[in-house]
């Protein structure tokens, strides 16, 4: 989830660098996309708050967005100016600049004057306000972009990759870099380049052969696509798992990941051995030691000897996989969430509903509205559009 989010904000940079609506305009349109929420046409009615887990209000909704919490912070803005709001409801506005974020990084990045950088929570300059675009700090590094290029630079400021490696929109992830190729390279494709990946201080690990990567390693896994066919390289540039399969999910979970080969779906170990054979319509990946997979058009969970746990009583949806115990399920057009063994815990009455965390989950009422439910059916009060706990904390919206 982290990597994905990543990967959507630096897209959002890049989308609106160039960008010049009034100050309120641009700040909510850049911290949408920033943080991956769209466009602001669609919140304009709205403000916003959090609730905590006893869902009392963190913070009444009085923002004109605000992001989830990242850790112990979140990013509001108000009067069309960007702050940070702690788990107690204290909010620190910058108005000194344009635009401010936090990730997970004990540093901030911040616009002023249509350039970027990074500063500390007291307002001591990191990284200088000098860059184009920018990324989230990672690792200890940062993505920039001056110029033309992109560059990685470390908590002082200095650069750390070799110039001739071109670098795109791509994020730190555990000192793991994706790149595209050399530019010393005078068969390089600039409109579709070979992917590779580099570390920060081993220099390249993979090679950039492949078509496509995800960018990050995972147990010493990244996947990989090539020529339409997907595999795993190691980070030592070894094909773990032979580039041979036409979907293949990004991650092993559990030991396990979801394949698909021919017409059917199983799944192999990272020894590339066939755990589940190839039999279903569909595969996802394992949670809390079951997987849903699809059969003759419906739903049901096997274990890691495939077996059938949970007979195939429900309609295709994307979203299952346990989680504290539960997983939501699809019938009839309705959601609700089941146990382990089967059974109907809250009952489908629900127009969508998202996996529990933090003892809570997300769901949409038959009337549009969205609330809470705690694991015993409880739902909390209503609003006008919610999001699923994080770090503790649930971001909320009301009409205005």
């Amino acid at each position: 989830m982290r990597t994905k989010f990543l990967i959507i904000a630096i897209c959002g940079l890049t989308y609106l660098a160039n960008a010049q609506p009034d100050r309120k305009s641009m700040v909510l349109d850049q911290f949408r996309f920033m943080f991956g929420y769209g466009s602001r046409s669609g919140n304009d009615g709205l403000t916003f708050g959090y609730v905590d887990k006893n869902l009392n209000y963190i913070s009444e909704p009085t923002f004109e967005d605000g992001s989830d919490f990242f850790g112990d912070y979140a990013n509001v803005i108000k009067d069309g100016v960007c702050g940070l709001m702690d788990k107690s409801g204290k909010t620190t506005f910058f108005p000194q600049y344009e635009i401010v974020y936090k990730y997970y990084s004990a540093y901030l990045l911040v616009k002023r004057d249509g350039k970027y950088g990074c500063i500390r929570y007291d307002g001591t300059e990191v990284i200088p306000i000098i860059y184009d675009q920018i990324g989230f700090f990672s690792s200890g590094h940062v993505p920039v972009k001056y110029g033309e290029k992109w560059q990685i630079l470390d908590s002082l400021g200095r650069s750390v990759v070799d110039s001739n490696i071109v670098l795109g929109y791509n994020s730190v992830h555990d000192f793991y870099v994706e790149f595209d190729g050399y530019y010393s390279d005078t068969t390089r494709n600039a409109k579709k380049p070979k992917k590779g990946i580099l570390h920060l201080s081993r220099g390249v690990v993979v090679p950039p052969i492949y078509d496509e990567l995800a960018g990050w390693f995972s147990d010493g896994l990244c996947w990989a696509k090539r020529n339409g066919k997907k595999g795993f390289v190691s980070d030592e540039g070894i094909e773990k798992i032979p580039l041979e399969y036409d979907e293949l999910a990004l991650e092993f979970e559990e030991g396990l990941v979801a394949a698909h080969k021919g017409d059917m779906w199983g799944f192999i170990d990272k020894q590339n051995k066939v755990v589940i054979p190839f039999e279903y319509e569909r595969a996802y990946k394992f949670s809390e030691g079951l997987a849903a997979v699809k059969k003759n058009g419906k739903i049901g969970f096997i274990d890691k000897s495939n077996n059938l746990i949970i007979p195939f009583l429900f309609d295709p949806d994307w979203g299952y996989q346990f989680n504290e115990g539960l997983s939501t399920f699809k019938l009839h057009y309705k959601f609700g969430f089941i146990n382990k063994k089967g059974e109907v815990v809250i009952a489908p009455t629900f127009a969508s509903a998202l996996n529990f965390e933090d003892g809570m989950a997300r769901v949409t009422l038959p009337n549009k509205k969205a609330c809470f439910i705690n694991k015993k059916g409880k739902l909390s009060s209503e609003f006008v559009e919610a999001w699923n706990f994080r770090s503790g904390a649930a971001r909320v919206a009301i009409s205005k």
